[in-house]
This record gives C-alpha cells, structure tokens and sequence, in this order.
C-alpha cells in the first residue's frame, strides 16, 4: 500500500517539479496517509474503502503548496527549444518531448525522433531525409514544404498531421490508421496506403494516380476525393 500511495503522491504533484521542499512535503504526506490508512482498516474498512477514503483526506494540492517556497514549488515551465536553422544531422531526439514549437530551415536528415512527443510542432523547410519518426506522436503535426525522403513512420500517431508541398514520394503508410490527415499539394508518387485505414482524410492539389491503395478501408468521402483523381482504388473497402 505504501507503493500505491507513493506513486498517488508522485502523479498529484508533478506540476510542481521535484525540488527539495516538494519531496519533504511528499515524505512527510506518506508517513501522515499510511497512518490515516492504518485507522481507517481498523476501523474495518475493505482495503479499497481504506485507500479512498486516505485520498480524500489530502485534499486540495494547490492549497498545500501556497505554503511552499515558490522557489521550491513552482511548477516547471515547459521546455520549448529553439531548433530552428539549425544544423541537427543524425541528432537523437528519441523520447524526448518537443512538442508544440516551430522548426524552420533546420538540417535534420537521418535524427531521429522514435517515440517523441512532436504533436502539434510544425516544421517548415526543412531537411527530414531519412528521419526516424517510429512511434512518434505527430499529432495535429505540420510538415510543410520539407523534404521526407525515405523517412519511416512505423506506429506514429498522424491524426490531423498537416502534410503540405511536401515530397512524400516512396513514403509508407502501410498498415496505418490515418484520421484527419491532410495532404496539400504533396507528390504522393509510389506511397504505400496498403491495407491503411483512412479516415476524413483528405487530398488537395495531390496526385494520387501512382500511390498504392491496394486493400486501404476508407470512409465515401475520402474514396471521392481520391476517385476523382483518378487514384487507383480497385481493391479498397468502403465503410
């Protein structure tokens, strides 16, 4: 029990960081819970009951923290960097958080980003050559005007991810679940979509007569879009 209210504690105060004066309050919080849960079992209480019953009794967090040093309190702000016209060839980005920043002009080819958080971060005329996107949370993403030849984008999150005069060419999305993607003005040609799952998906001034739809499932509207230009889409299903 004393794990599991440890790990409350850990995730109650993580806003605030891991300073001195928060850990001291977090410790002396643990030694004051474990004993109101001890009453409240000897009062008869399930274990269930016991450890509810403990967390309502902290109440609220911010009021405790109003008598904390602000300098050993404080939430963290967000770390923001600066990545722009940089030179970041072969860079590990790996895991890390970078979300929600503009990226212009920057060298990147062949960092990678496996398993970052980039949701929401837009990148605009940069070199993504032979990135590593795998597992990455692109997210309401913009690729804009960047070369992304030979990137992989196994397992990544592309929801509402913007792709626009960008070349895409080779690129696959095989297996994918594409929801909300966007492609503007983008050469698509030899893209992969095999057995891909596209949903509002969108295609704008793109070319998709040489991409490869073969076993995608797709909603009418993106089956319309990619119809009326011509795409091939002789073995897709239709939701």
């Amino acid at each position: 029990m004393e794990k599991k209210l440890q790990n409350h504690l850990d995730e109650a105060f993580k806003p605030y960081g891991e300073g001195a004066g928060v850990k001291e309050i977090k410790q002396e919080l643990l030694v004051n819970l474990q004993e109101k849960y001890a009453d409240f079992k000897a009062d008869g209480k399930t274990d269930d009951e016991a450890f509810t019953a403990t967390i309502a009794s902290i109440g609220d967090i911010s009021e405790i923290m109003e008598d904390t040093p602000r300098d050993k309190a404080k939430p963290r702000k967000e770390f923001k960097p600066n990545l722009s016209m940089a030179g970041l060839k072969g860079a590990d980005f790996s895991g890390t958080v970078v979300r929600d920043i503009d990226v212009k002009g920057s060298d990147l080819r062949g960092a990678n980003f496996s398993g970052a958080d980039l949701s929401d971060t837009r990148f605009s005329g940069c070199e993504l050559s032979d990135c590593n996107f795998n597992g990455a949370n692109l997210s309401g993403a913009l690729m804009k005007g960047s070369a992304l030849k030979n990137v992989t984008l196994e397992g990544a999150d592309l929801t509402d991810t913007v792709f626009t005069g960008s070349d895409l060419d080779g690129l696959s999305f095989a297996g994918m679940h594409l929801y909300g993607t966007e492609f503007r003005a983008c050469s698509i040609k030899n893209a992969n979509f095999k057995d891909a799952i596209l949903e509002e998906v969108t295609f704008h001034h793109t070319d998709a007569k040489k991409a490869n739809f073969d076993g995608a499932t797709m909603d009418k509207i993106t089956f319309a879009l990619l119809q009326s230009m011509r795409a091939k889409l002789d073995n897709v299903n239709i939701k």
